[in-house]
């Protein structure tokens, strides 16, 4: 085994909506994106961080008194964590009680990650699943990517991804020929708004889906919908036209905006968006649609 590590934010086994079968998703950590939506912030910074759940806190103060940084305050809205001395050593989390205070973000070997998806191997078999690498941007970490990857190819476990193809595709083009299927996002056809909701601008991220459908993998696309921001009459008709014109895709999934991320914000001292809405179902049922009619099969999450 090619041994190698990185960060991985959470490794969730049986999973049941991440590709075929019953899967093992692996997390790994880092972004280059910050869409205005995401529902995991928690993988945004490659680096581990203290989350503090004010609701569960008791106030004891414990924490405050064993951190070496002294990052830690007590106030009368509970811990206030300052960050800018924070080193996210984990000390103050190991005595308390209530569970208030954890790390997001471990570093991990291949071994140890390969050591929890052989766990599931059997079940993978029996129901035609295998593993999912997620994220935040599993394609930043490329080398500890390529090391998992060849480990499942090793052990005949299928494989799959979630990206939102923002890299160079000379970066990663070896690392997607060992993937069996993708799940690929395409958040908003139009570069200016793509970069006003996500922080980047889109051109890239569709040469480099055109140049992964020629790739011959399975790939389904990943929309997340947002009320007034992608789920136009005009961006659905653009994303429908992009798919027919230049991909060849085994179907679209429609992930309508929820707003159940907002406690990991908090936990993170991460401002969260209040101004998103989440698309009526009648809206949702149009777009459905509005891509059936065009010959693309797809299905929406709750």
């Amino acid at each position: 085994m090619k041994d190698s590590k990185d960060i991985v934010t959470e490794i969730q086994r049986w999973s049941l909506n991440d590709g075929d079968g019953i899967r093992t998703t692996v997390f790994l950590k880092g972004c280059p994106l910050r869409c205005a939506w995401c529902h995991n912030p928690e993988t945004h910074a490659m680096n581990p961080e203290l989350t503090y759940k004010r609701d569960a806190c008791v106030s004891c103060g414990k924490c405050v008194e064993v951190c070496p940084q002294n990052a830690l305050r007590l106030s009368d809205k509970g811990v206030l964590v300052d960050r800018s001395f924070c080193d996210a050593c984990g000390i103050c989390g190991e005595g308390c009680k209530s569970k208030a205070l954890s790390i997001t973000g471990r570093i991990m070997t291949t071994e140890e990650v390969m050591d929890i998806i052989e766990k599931d191997s059997v079940f993978y078999r029996a129901s035609g699943g295998g593993v999912t690498f997620s994220g935040g941007e599993p394609t930043i970490q490329r080398e500890f990517m390529e090391s998992l990857l060849d480990e499942c190819q090793a052990m005949g476990i299928d494989t799959a991804i979630e990206t939102a193809m923002h890299f160079r595709w000379e970066d990663v083009e070896p690392m997607l020929g060992k993937v069996d299927m993708m799940f690929a996002d395409i958040k908003h056809m139009d570069s200016a708004q793509h970069e006003k909701w996500t922080g980047v601008g889109n051109e890239a991220i569709l040469e480099n889906l055109k140049r992964a459908s020629a790739l011959g993998k399975e790939i389904v696309i990943r929309i997340p919908l947002v009320e007034g921001v992608n789920d136009t009459d005009k961006n659905i008709r653009d994303t429908v036209d992009f798919i027919k014109e230049n991909l060849s895709v085994k179907g679209v999934e429609l992930l309508p905006y929820h707003n159940l991320a907002r406690d990991k914000y908090e936990s993170l001292n991460k401002s969260f968006s209040e101004e998103l809405l989440r698309p009526s179902k009648e809206r949702i049922e149009e777009i459905k649609k509005a891509f059936s009619k065009n010959g693309i099969k797809t299905v929406s999450f709750a």
